[in-house]
């Protein structure tokens, strides 16, 4: 490798190694070179041009990866996940919606019409009348005046319809 004395290009005087020691290092060399390239994954045995094989390779393997025909499904997958995954989460809420509001209204119905019932059969029978009565007045009588205001408010309003 570095035989006798030379200049180097920064105007050094380089070492002088015997033909042993220059073999050595170039074997200690080719080792930490292969090992190396074993750690990247590239396997070669050569030691001249280490560097260009490595940037030639990428340099390759980039060009390779955009000349790769790509099919409709990798190029709009995620595009179509990303739009369809919202869309039937909103189908869902929506289906969800319109169910709620169906039992809801099913629920408004009987309560409408248990409160109907529960209106004719007190008006019916003089005694539950009567006794419905004072349920009312007494119940008047536990409110504050605040609270008195607010159902009188309530009570003119249920007329007025």
């Amino acid at each position: 490798m570095f035989k006798g004395s030379s200049v180097s290009s920064y105007g050094k005087k380089e070492e002088k190694i015997s033909d042993s020691e220059a073999a050595k290092l170039k074997a200690d060399m080719k080792f930490l070179m292969n090992a190396r390239r074993e750690r990247q994954g590239k396997g070669l045995q050569d030691t001249k041009g280490a560097s260009q094989v490595t940037k030639n390779e990428v340099k390759k393997q980039a060009k390779n990866h955009d000349k790769e025909p790509r099919t409709g499904l990798k190029k709009m997958g995620f595009v179509a996940f990303n739009i369809v995954s919202p869309v039937i989460a909103i189908i869902f809420a929506w289906q969800g919606y319109q169910q709620n509001m169906e039992n809801s209204q099913k629920v408004n119905a009987l309560l409408i019409k248990y409160e109907q019932t529960l209106d004719r059969a007190i008006a019916s029978d003089k005694s539950s009348l009567s006794s419905y009565r004072e349920n009312v007045e007494k119940t008047l009588e536990s409110l504050s005046p605040q609270e008195r205001d607010i159902l009188k408010a309530v009570l003119e309003l249920s007329e007025g319809e």
